[in-house]
């Protein structure tokens, strides 16, 4: 079960690079650390957006958490990001980043380790973070902090790169 759920998120995002323009598609990765149920975990995860309106951003990301006792949860998640406009302020009027506000929406599903169950749940989240983009905004950083269900919180900072 484990593979299978690999090997389509694997082929998900291999298929989003396959209809991108060069310039509107974005890749990170992160880490951070969640609230997942009980358990505080360890989490990598993978983005890739697509810029179809100037404010607006739609992707696909897959986080894995791990608190390497009992339980890996996998969750890959529809989002959609806004960056809002705040007038002159330096500040949050960065070329190709800014403070952001994302929705998630997918499937969480927590493998135990002792007794091989899958336990999938409803996912919905909601990010905010700041986008540092840096080498003409062909990089970036992120922080960023978000909360939802089925884990509590979470925070963490993505690194990546423009196509």
């Amino acid at each position: 079960m484990r593979k299978m759920l690999l090997i389509s998120a694997l082929l998900t995002f291999v298929s989003v690079f396959v209809s991108a323009d060069e310039g509107d598609t974005h890749i990170a990765f992160g880490l951070e650390g969640n609230l997942n149920g009980n358990m505080w975990a360890f989490g990598q995860s993978v983005y890739v957006d697509f810029q179809f309106l100037k404010p607006v951003v739609m992707g696909l990301s897959l986080t894995v958490s791990d608190d390497f006792k009992r339980v890996m949860v996998i969750e890959p998640a529809f989002f959609v990001r806004w960056y809002p406009h705040f007038g002159t302020s330096p500040l949050f009027n960065i070329k190709d980043g800014g403070l952001f506000l994302q929705g998630d929406i997918g499937v969480s599903a927590a493998l135990g380790s002792s007794d091989r169950s899958v336990s999938p749940k409803f996912l919905v989240a909601l990010l905010l973070g700041f986008r540092f983009p840096f080498a003409g905004g062909d990089y970036f950083a992120e922080p960023f902090v978000k909360g939802g269900y089925p884990f509590r919180f979470g925070a963490g900072v993505k690194f990546g790169c423009r196509f």
